[in-house]
């Protein structure tokens, strides 16, 4: 017996386009976050005693993307919500805490990964490449600026001329370039 119909193979094509489409439009303000010098532990509670105001900004962006409906029932007062009403504010509660882990899952995967030197080894590079006496930053933050508005430029090149899978290694290079850009500093 088969099970897949057209209806259920349109259904995952639809799918799969709108799972596509969400990940394309986070490149850009993840991107942006990474070159800002956010970064995947920011978006963890800070240990006791450390300021918070940061994470408790962090939270309250989340928060505010989230719907008119759902940001009016985070301040209502709990004492005057029914059952129902009191498990729904507690999901959207924790919701807060989804996305502020799916935002640090992401930028941990641009977060450039650490070589550990096999055991009695030592880790040493034998680069030729110029010193890191960066006198002044602020041509580094110009250059970086440039950088990623390649992503830009990139979305205004006709589907024609630019296929999905070229699009997205170009994306995935300029990100690996923004990376190490950002780790000079």
């Amino acid at each position: 017996m088969q099970k897949t119909t057209t209806t259920i193979l349109a259904n995952v094509t639809t799918a799969t386009k709108t799972i596509e489409s969400k990940e394309k439009s986070l490149i850009k303000p993840l991107d942006e976050l990474y070159a800002d010098g956010m970064r995947s532990a920011d978006f963890y509670a800070p240990a006791k005693g450390e300021d918070r105001t940061d994470f408790e900004n962090l939270k309250k962006a989340v928060v505010a993307g989230f719907t008119v409906a759902e940001r009016k029932l985070l301040v209502a007062d709990t004492k005057l919500l029914n059952a129902d009403t009191k498990a729904l504010k507690k999901t959207i509660q924790q919701k807060i805490g989804s996305r502020m882990g799916d935002i640090a899952r992401l930028l941990k995967a641009r977060e450039p990964k650490v070589s550990k030197a096999p055991s009695g080894s030592t880790n040493q590079s034998t680069s030729t490449s110029a010193p890191t006496n960066n006198t002044s930053a602020t041509p580094l933050k110009s250059y970086i600026e440039k950088v990623s508005t390649g992503r830009d430029i990139l979305k205004a090149i006709p589907p024609s001329q630019l296929t999905t899978a070229k699009l997205t290694k170009l994306e995935k290079l300029i990100g690996d370039l923004l990376e190490e850009l950002n780790s000079i500093k």
